[in-house]
């Protein structure tokens, strides 16, 4: 199993998508129907461990055999819910083409602003040259 896939689908996940969303993503992305399988059961092996140890520190003892004697399929199936039912809110697709319709405006204003700057400098080259006889007075 690679980390990255993992790493990759937590990351989706933390954004708000479902498991089924980043699995379908890398997919798309050209990476192995069984790699991704692998660091979804990881994934979801991980969570039942998680659930399990909060759910130890919160309900009796007897309480918890009865969770954990559900069938593995079936706690995957419950996590799977939980997850589905607590990522409601998917996040709005990125549109590129207004992100890049926002980066000529500040290119443009930045470059507006180093060509000022340079013509400041360039004038004060030129004066300091020209006066240099008279700066040189002042000072000395």
């Amino acid at each position: 199993m690679r980390a990255d896939i993992l790493g990759m689908i937590k990351n989706a996940m933390d954004r708000g998508a479902t498991q089924e969303q980043a699995a379908k993503s890398l997919r798309n992305s050209g990476y192995a129907q069984t790699e991704i399988q692998q660091a979804l059961n990881q994934l979801n092996e991980s969570s039942q461990l998680n659930h399990r140890s909060v759910l130890s520190s919160l309900l009796p003892n007897k309480n918890l055999q009865t969770h954990t004697n559900k069938t593995s399929l079936e706690n995957n199936q419950s996590i799977q819910r939980m997850q589905v039912q607590g990522n409601q809110i998917n996040p709005l697709p990125i549109n590129n083409s207004s992100l890049n319709a926002n980066k000529p405006k500040n290119n443009h204003l930045k470059l507006i602003v180093l060509i000022a700057i340079l013509f400041l400098l360039v004038g004060s080259l030129i004066i300091t040259i020209f006066f240099k006889d008279k700066i040189l007075s002042l000072f000395g």
